[in-house]
């Protein structure tokens, strides 16, 4: 009784139908949304990658002898600033 007497409500203040009741609303739940999912998990799977890589290296570095060269600088040199 209550949804009836709120819908009759808007309808008499002229207001219109709710996002998901529009076409635009339909083509964002139907269609952006969804891309929007796949693309952040897609970033995830990513994201998820560059961790596993940056982790090899770290351990790469880490087995190292100290003052072999990294990325063309020794060590002891410092990074410069």
């Amino acid at each position: 009784m209550m949804a009836q007497f709120v819908g009759a409500e808007l309808r008499r203040q002229n207001v219109g139908p709710e996002f998901f009741q529009t076409g635009m609303g339909k083509m964002f739940y139907d269609s952006t949304m969804p891309q929007l999912v796949k693309e952040v998990r897609r970033l995830a799977e990513v994201m998820e990658a560059v961790g596993r890589e940056l982790e090899e290296l770290r351990a790469e570095l880490r087995a190292r002898p100290a003052g072999r060269r990294v990325r063309g600088r020794r060590r002891s040199q410092g990074s410069g600033f």
